[in-house]
């Protein structure tokens, strides 16, 4: 161990006098820091490199604050950096800016900034800039909408063994372009991301396989792409996968992964997770099918907000609670797809006075103002 690290120590005595500044040694400090896990004095080095004028230390320490990694999480100090970088030409530095200008991090939403950035990286040859801009322009994004530049841009990042440009350039050929080949064309790239691990591919790849678009493998090979998409943590395709394996008679499982689901949030499995705690009965259920009604509900499913509705009503799993149960029918009957709702305003309104039904309507409005309408 002696010999090592004496041999380590006289190659960073080496490459501290072949350094061609002090920006080039406190970029090289930081990234065996970094390498080592020892963020704060990777930020340390990476500032004082970034200060000399480093492109890279730049990027890295940028990288960082848009991390939180040694140092507070900072997106407004993390584009600062990446696009000083970004502005000495450093590619991934100018893939990144965009990014963060697309995605409105740092700065608010600029796609046309955006564009203007990805297009620089990808001049460069940077195939994540390449797919990035192409999404763009399909979609008309910060530049004028262009399927043919979608599709070279597409098509480059793809061949390029892109998996997210693979993705969406199936995407692009399925969706917006007419030819007897497209289709199978889309099937071949969609397959090529997917088995490089893109997880939006997988649950795809699965539906193509479920639905009988892919005619050879059914039912087996819809439930492997949707476990390898559902192990990623891909919450739509572990609510499809529950129903899969619910249909397929695996219960247990089915109701493991409908739980994952529920738990990052996903609105349609926290409902049906909720339907099934209050068809198992008890009080204990009740108080959990509410709190999963209530989490779909805040975040826009009519059919949470009718449910909630109800048990605001009957006090199941909550106090009962009048001006709860009128307000939250009065937010799933907004749509025109609950007639029931409509019937359970009426009902509850019936019986209720001026000024509970007041009190319930400022409520709604307020709801109204506030969530967006999933279902």
């Amino acid at each position: 161990m002696l010999h090592l690290h004496t041999a380590r120590t006289w190659l960073l005595i080496a490459t501290a006098f072949s350094c061609a500044s002090c920006s080039e040694w406190n970029t090289r400090l930081g990234q065996l820091a970094s390498g080592s896990g020892d963020y704060e004095t990777a930020a340390a080095r990476f500032r004082q490199g970034a200060e000399d004028g480093s492109p890279q230390s730049q990027l890295q320490l940028g990288l960082l604050y848009y991390s939180g990694q040694g140092v507070e999480r900072d997106l407004t100090t993390a584009l600062h950096w990446m696009e000083k970088a970004a502005e000495a030409g450093n590619r991934y530095a100018q893939f990144r800016v965009g990014q963060m200008y697309d995605r409105g991090e740092g700065s608010k939403a600029d796609p046309a900034r955006a564009a203007w950035w990805y297009g620089q990286a990808a001049s460069k040859g940077e195939s994540l800039a390449k797919t990035a801009l192409g999404v763009l322009y399909m979609n008309g994004r910060g530049v004028e909408r262009s399927l043919a530049k979608a599709r070279l841009l597409l098509d480059e990042a793809a061949q390029a063994g892109n998996a997210e440009g693979q993705y969406q350039l199936s995407r692009l050929l399925e969706d917006h372009l007419q030819g007897p080949d497209a289709l199978d064309e889309a099937l071949r790239w969609r397959h090529a991301s997917g088995t490089q691990g893109h997880a939006l591919a997988q649950a795809d790849l699965a539906r193509d396989y479920l639905s009988g678009v892919i005619t050879n493998g059914g039912q087996d090979e819809a439930s492997y792409w949707f476990e390898r998409s559902a192990e990623q943590g891909n919450e739509a395709a572990q609510h499809e996968l529950a129903r899969l394996l619910d249909r397929r008679g695996n219960a247990a499982q089915a109701s493991a992964w409908r739980r994952k689901s529920a738990e990052r949030g996903y609105a349609p499995a926290q409902v049906e997770l909720a339907d099934e705690l209050l068809d198992q009965g008890g009080n204990e259920r009740a108080a959990q099918a509410f709190k999963l009604y209530k989490a779909a509900a805040e975040g826009g499913s009519a059919y949470a907000q009718f449910r909630l509705s109800e048990l605001y009503r009957d006090g199941l799993g909550v106090e009962k609670d009048p001006v709860q149960a009128l307000a939250w029918a009065q937010v799933a009957a907004r749509g025109e797809s609950m007639p029931a709702a409509d019937e359970l305003v009426r009902s509850l309104g019936s019986n209720l006075g001026p000024v509970v039904v007041q009190r319930a309507r400022t409520l709604s409005s307020q709801w109204i103002d506030e969530r967006p309408q999933l279902d």
